[in-house]
C-alpha cells in the first residue's frame, strides 16, 4: 500500500506487516522508498511496481530483477511544457493503467498522456490537441484511465472524457455542453467503473455521477442538492450482488443498482467522516477502503444483517492512505488481516 509516508507491505508469506521503519525482511523497495510522499501504485503483468509521488518523479520496481528505476517527467515531457503547462503548474503523475494488451498508460498533470514501451524502457507523450477532433482533449490534468469490455480506453480529464482504441483507430471525445441536460457535467472526471449489465458509471468532482450504456450513449446524470459531499466522488467498487459502491468525500457511500436505477446513501459512523480515496473488493467479496485519515476500513459481506458492519484496522500513519494494492490482502483471508490490529 502506498501513502504519504512511504509504503506498507502486508506479507502473507512472512506473516507480518512491514514499513521502512520496520523492515525485518529487508525488502529493497521499502528501503528505497524510505518515507517518500507517495500518491499511488500499480503492479503490471511484467511484475513491475509503478509508484508515483506528489511531484515530477516516479519509479518502477521489478520484482524479478529487484531493480529500481527512477523517472522524471521533465525529462520525458520536455515538448509539452510550452503547450500544456499552466503557470506555476507542477508536473505530476496522477494514475497508471495497464490495458488488455499489456501496454502501460500514465495520466499526468501538465505532461499529457504517456505510453510506456517496455522493450526500450522509453515513453511516448501524447499531448493536448484542442483543435483536432481526433486528438486528446484536456486543459491540464489527466486524472483517471479505464478500459471497457470492448477494449476502448476511457481517459478522464479536467475537460471531459476521451475514448479511443489504439488497436482499432477509433477516437471519440465527450465534453460538457451548456444547457444540454444529456451532457456530462462541467466537472473534473475522477473515476470509472463498468457494471455487470455493461453500463459505464463516471464519477466527477462536484457533479455527481453520470451513466452511459456500453455503446457510450448517455443515460442520465445523478446529482444531489445537499449535502455537497454527495457530489464529490472518489472511488468505485462493484459488490457481488451487482450494486456499485461509490466512495465520496467525508465518508459518504452511494449504493447504486444499475438494474433498477435506484440509489441510496449511507454514512457509516465507523468511517469518522473520512474521505474514501479508494476501494477494492477481495476474493471473499469483502470491500476494503483506503481513507484520508490513514486508516483502512473493511466491509464484511458475511456479517451484513441489514446493517453495514465496518471493521477499521490500525492507523499505521498519521498521513493519508491513498491507494490499496491487494497483492497480499486480496489473496489472503480477510479475517487474518483484521486480526493484525
Amino acid at each position: 500500500m502506498s501513502n504519504w509516508n512511504g509504503l506498507t507491505l502486508f506479507s502473507k508469506k512472512a506473516k507480518g506487516i512491514y514499513t521502512h521503519d520496520h523492515n525485518l525482511i529487508h525488502h529493497p523497495l521499502l528501503e528505497f522508498m524510505d518515507k517518500k510522499e507517495l500518491r499511488g501504485m500499480l503492479i503490471d503483468s511484467r511484475q513491475n511496481y509503478w509508484i508515483n509521488t506528489g511531484g515530477p518523479s516516479f519509479y518502477r520496481y521489478n520484482a524479478l530483477s529487484k531493480k529500481i528505476t527512477a523517472y522524471s517527467l521533465p525529462d520525458i515531457s520536455i515538448e509539452t511544457k510550452s503547450k500544456t503547462n499552466r503557470v506555476g503548474g507542477v508536473l505530476m503523475v496522477n494514475c497508471f493503467f495497464e490495458d488488455n494488451y499489456h501496454n502501460l498508460w500514465i495520466g499526468t498533470s501538465n505532461g499529457g498522456l504517456l505510453q510506456y514501451h517496455a522493450d526500450k524502457d522509453s515513453f511516448t507523450s501524447i499531448i493536448n490537441e484542442g483543435n483536432n477532433k481526433l486528438g486528446l482533449h484536456y486543459n491540464y490534468d489527466i486524472t483517471c484511465i479505464f478500459q471497457d469490455r470492448d477494449e476502448n480506453i476511457w481517459v478522464g480529464t479536467d475537460k471531459g472524457i476521451n475514448i479511443f482504441s489504439p488497436y482499432r483507430q477509433y477516437f471519440q471525445a465527450i465534453h460538457y455542453k451548456e444547457n444540454n441536460p444529456a451532457s456530462i457535467p462541467k466537472n473534473e472526471i475522477m473515476n470509472f467503473i463498468q457494471a455487470a449489465n455493461g453500463d459505464i458509471i463516471v464519477g466527477t468532482w462536484g457533479g455527481g455521477i453520470t451513466v452511459y450504456d456500453s455503446n457510450w450513449n448517455f443515460k442520465k446524470n445523478i446529482s444531489f442538492n445537499s449535502p455537497y459531499e454527495y457530489n464529490l466522488v472518489w472511488s468505485f467498487a462493484q459488490n457481488d450482488d451487482g450494486t456499485i459502491w461509490i466512495g465520496c468525500q467525508h465518508g459518504y457511500i452511494h449504493i447504486y443498482d444499475p438494474s433498477t436505477g435506484s440509489i441510496r446513501t449511507i454514512h457509516p459512523p465507523e468511517l469518522n467522516n473520512a474521505t474514501i480515496f479508494c476501494m477494492k473488493k477481495d476474493k471473499q467479496g469483502d470491500i476494503w477502503m483506503g481513507l484520508y485519515n490513514g486508516k483502512i476500513a473493511g466491509w464484511n459481506k458475511h456479517k451484513i444483517n441489514s446493517t453495514l458492519i465496518m471493521t477499521v484496522l490500525k492507523e499505521y500513519y498519521k498521513h493519508s492512505l491513498l491507494y490499496l494494492i491487494f497483492t497480499s490482502i486480496a489473496n489472503s483471508d480477510a479475517g487474518q488481516v483484521q486480526n493484525r490490529d
